[in-house]
């Protein structure tokens, strides 16, 4: 349960940071 929730959030966490790389010019 436990291993499986972290490894949502992580999942989630690189979802978001690619779409702040995709929306934020750098």
């Amino acid at each position: 349960m436990k291993g499986a929730a972290g490894t949502q959030a992580a999942v989630t966490f690189i979802l978001i940071e690619n779409l702040f790389l995709m929306t934020v010019p750098h």
